[in-house]
């Protein structure tokens, strides 16, 4: 329904009554009269502290508006990257990532579409949905990323682990969605803003190009990666990501390489182990 332009608050209204009438067609996730009221009800008091984050980010948004800050800040990050766009795509990345620490999806959101998508939209022109959602994006990175990475340190709570090295690791993990936010810049047909055949490889070859991106952080496919493999993979990704058939071939070449070796590697093993 969002696809052909209704309103996101049509969609969640309609979305509720369908909701139960599809639980309803299973026996297993049948819901009573009773069920839905107490669904009513803990829904209603989680939406008290989200409307109060609500009434306080919109406090700020309308002093943001009052007062021009929102033109003065994308000025001002303008200038500091002396007109550069990629250097602009940084310094909004670290303003995102310190202004989301700590705070919930939709507080980080509504700040960061005030305060960081301007500069996006009014400085180079970017669609207003790719630049929303690198600010968004970036974010919610913010939860990976220590010093602050809140769910990082609660799972380590819950695992009975060291916070900091959790934190760490969360990071490495999620280093590949990392590039994931440029992606949304430098092809904005991936969040399906064109439509067609182009788009859909577009978004194919990205997936790819992250997976493989991954593949190299973690170094590892079917066996542990050499550096050049880990290297390799690195490229292959950067060319599965950036737009163009000719790197798209690149990188499916030098994923080719890169198996073929990884494969080698395994069944030599498995031979030597045999063997032993």
């Amino acid at each position: 329904m969002l696809m052909i332009g209704y309103t996101v608050s049509y969609v969640g209204f309609w979305a509720i009554p369908l909701t139960i009438i599809i639980a309803a067609l299973k026996k297993d996730t049948r819901m009573s009269l009773k069920d839905i009221i107490e669904c009513l009800m803990k829904s209603g008091k989680r939406l008290l502290s989200i409307g109060a984050t609500c009434c306080g980010i919109s406090m700020i948004m309308g002093v943001c508006n009052l007062t021009g800050i929102t033109q003065t800040l994308s000025t001002v990050i303008l200038n500091a990257a002396g007109g550069s766009f990629l250097i602009t795509l940084i310094l909004i990345a670290m303003i995102c990532i310190v202004l989301g620490m700590g705070m919930p999806t939709v507080s980080v959101y509504m700040l960061l579409s005030t305060v960081a998508a301007p500069a996006l939209i009014n400085g180079f022109g970017i669609p207003v949905l790719a630049a929303h959602m690198y600010v968004f994006y970036f974010g919610l990175m913010a939860n990976v990323t220590p010093p602050v990475a809140l769910p990082a340190y609660a799972a380590a709570g819950l695992a009975g682990s060291n916070p900091n090295k959790t934190g760490w690791q969360a990071l490495k993990l999620a280093l590949g969605g990392f590039i994931v936010p440029f992606v949304f810049i430098y092809s904005p047909d991936i969040l399906f803003i064109g439509a067609g055949f182009t788009t859909a490889i577009k978004v194919v070859t990205a997936l790819f190009g992250i997976l493989i991106l991954s593949t190299a952080i973690e170094g590892w496919m079917y066996n542990r990666m050499s550096a050049w493999q880990r290297i390799a993979a690195v490229a292959a990704g950067i060319c599965f990501i950036s737009t163009g058939h000719i790197t798209d071939v690149a990188g499916i070449l030098l994923v080719t390489v890169i198996v073929i070796y990884q494969r080698k590697e395994k069944m030599l093993r498995s031979s030597s182990a045999l063997l032993s």
